[in-house]
């Protein structure tokens, strides 16, 4: 199972990074609807949807989806749409198993996760766009969650021994999330010092550090967010697309939470 988890992100890593860094900003945004189309199917799947009307409100994904990536007011739109929104997702983490309830609705389902794919499209387009360093930008963050993803995973599998929140993934410890914050910070600081194109922002190490302490532990609401989607529908992976991950939201479900609030913050700083 690991050597599988881990030969498949040997592919797929060096595979977002050159979409990263060599595709203009419009493509790059296809590249990710598409994306989003795929974690989309699965996050409906998830609750229940039948698989015969799943193509309407994967439509409607699609539409808006071009319009975010056409329009600058579009992707504002669900930008902010998103930041409002996952505080509401970050209290139904911790109200679970009362919040299962809400979880379980259909209506729920579909305008939280169109707002939620939405939102991370529009802010992997906003820092991908970032003049001077937009990709290194985006790889920053893929990165800083990248490395909280397999510092919490190792730390845990090895010290783990206080559960993080164990009505909703008992397999989160302490020790795992504080691993993964660890080794999040060495990569924000490792890249921010090394990398020329963010270097050359002259921002100062503890800011580029204390933005990736925030995201580390938004990425972490985002995990646990699927989790509680997951739990209350009876399942245990998004789907089976990813050998050794599961599907495309179960890679994906720490970036969603963490890239609007990336981009909120990144945006703002005067380059």
């Amino acid at each position: 199972m690991l050597l599988t988890r881990v030969l498949t992100a040997l592919v797929l890593a060096p595979l977002a990074l050159v979409a990263v860094l060599w595709l203009p900003t419009a493509l790059f945004g296809l590249l990710v609807l598409a994306l989003a189309l795929l974690a989309g199917a699965e996050w409906l799947l998830l609750s229940g949807v039948s698989r015969r009307v799943l193509v309407l409100p994967l439509l409607v994904l699609f539409g808006v989806g071009l319009a975010v990536i056409q329009w600058t007011e579009a992707r504002t739109l669900m930008l902010w749409a998103a930041l409002v929104l996952w505080p509401v997702l970050i209290g139904l983490v911790f109200a679970y198993p009362r919040s299962q309830a809400l979880v379980q609705r259909r209506i729920w389902t579909l305008l939280s996760g169109g707002i939620v794919l939405l939102g991370a499209l529009a802010a992997f387009l906003w820092l991908h766009a970032v003049p001077k360093a937009g990709p290194w930008l985006l790889i920053w963050l893929l990165f800083i969650v990248w490395c909280a993803d397999v510092g919490g995973y190792f730390a845990g599998r090895a010290l783990g021994r206080h559960k993080l929140a164990l009505r909703v993934s008992p397999g989160k410890t302490w020790e795992g999330a504080i691993g993964g914050m660890l080794l999040g910070l060495l990569a924000a600081g490792l890249l921010a010092m090394f990398v020329p194109a963010l270097a050359v922002l002259a921002l100062p190490l503890w800011l580029w550090l204390g933005l990736a302490a925030v995201l580390v532990v938004m990425s972490v609401f985002g995990d646990l967010y699927e989790s509680v989607l997951k739990r209350s529908h009876g399942a245990k992976d998004s789907g089976q697309l990813l050998p050794g991950h599961g599907g495309i939201l179960d890679r994906v479900d720490a970036l969603l939470a963490a890239a609007p609030l990336a981009a909120l913050l990144l945006t703002r700083l005067p380059f």
